[in-house]
């Protein structure tokens, strides 16, 4: 079942979306639209940290309830001119 876009600045994978569900200990099952919704919303006040050498940028936001969390984000394919830059995994900051 493909999932509609949401707005915001990335291409929310499902991993990202999960690992950030994990991060935030919401159940197994939880509701995949409802991790990407949030995720979107953080990303609006995301900030970049650095472009690291495999070619992923690092960008830090601060989330809900005060966590930090860091965010991976690869640029799109090239075959996919125009195509969003995708979140691919999400970390928490200790």
């Amino acid at each position: 079942m493909s999932t509609p876009p949401l707005e915001g600045p990335w291409y929310i994978t499902e991993s990202a979306a999960r690992d950030y569900g994990r991060l935030m200990r919401l159940p197994a099952d939880s509701d995949l639209q409802r991790e990407r919704a949030e995720l979107a919303q953080l990303s609006a006040r995301a900030h970049l940290v650095r472009r690291q050498s495999n070619g992923l940028e690092l960008w830090r936001v601060k989330g809900f309830h005060g966590r930090r969390i860091r965010l991976l984000v690869g640029e799109p394919p090239v075959r996919f001119p125009g195509a969003k830059p995708a979140l691919v995994q999400v970390l928490g900051e200790f």
